[in-house]
């Protein structure tokens, strides 16, 4: 593992050893998921004006690893002409600082937002399964999401079953690559709110909002084309 750039050395090899631990890497990613998961979404805190200028300034840095090292002296050493933006950071706790920190670069790259969903035609349910600034990403995504331990432990089967055979459906068809009439898996267009408030978070029970597009499917029915947060302003 090369660690030439990291400010703690020593303290990193006392973390992860010689990085050939992988499930010391998997505990370590784990917990830190679980830091972002439990943090407030970061547009309760600083605008998307804001996330963007964030995600651009540290993209412009020399050595930007030292700010997603230590991201609680981000504000203090670049933020100084910003007054009221290195406030709003500086009194967000430390997990959010790191989600915040995180969302902006990958807001600040990213060209298109895009979500996959999954639509119970006949029980009226609807799942969020992945986001990403890359549309080829989302059924890899998908799957990781719905293969995760985690959301087989959050569902519960017995006074949430539509949802879990929603899940448990989406995922088949993902697999075996194929379509049918009564569960749908579409990849839609996401709003830039919806995607930095959940981008890094669990979004299991995320309240959005489908609009319907003009395209059809085989059985005539107009699917979903786009995705927001349930309190959003629709742009159209």
């Amino acid at each position: 593992m090369d660690d030439s750039y990291f400010s703690y050395p020593l303290w990193m090899r006392r973390m992860t050893g010689d990085g050939s631990d992988k499930t010391r890497i998997a505990e370590i990613v784990a917990r830190y998921s679980h830091l972002l998961y439990s943090a407030d979404p970061v547009l309760n805190h600083i605008s998307l004006d804001e996330l963007q200028y964030i995600g651009a300034l540290i993209l412009e840095l020399p050595q930007p690893e030292e700010v997603r090292l230590a991201p609680y002296c981000f504000a203090d050493l670049y933020l100084t002409a910003n007054p009221e933006l290195l406030y709003s950071f500086n009194t967000c706790p430390f997990p959010l600082q790191c989600k915040i920190i995180d969302t902006a670069l990958v807001y600040a790259n990213a060209e298109e937002f895009s979500a996959m969903i999954a639509m119970d035609w006949e029980r009226g349910t609807t799942q969020l399964l992945a986001l990403s600034t890359k549309k080829d990403d989302l059924r890899e995504l998908s799957l990781a999401f719905l293969s995760d331990p985690l959301i087989a432990t959050l569902i519960d089967t017995q006074f949430e079953k539509e949802k879990a055979y929603l899940l448990d459906r989406a995922k088949e068809l993902l697999i075996e690559e194929k379509t049918e009439k009564e569960v749908g898996v579409y990849t839609v267009r996401c709003s830039e709110e919806l995607f930095a408030n959940n981008v890094f978070a669990l979004f299991l029970d995320c309240p959005f909002v489908l609009q319907m597009g003009e395209e059809k499917d085989r059985w005539g029915r107009n699917i979903p084309s786009y995705i927001r947060e349930a309190d959003e302003d629709s742009p159209y």
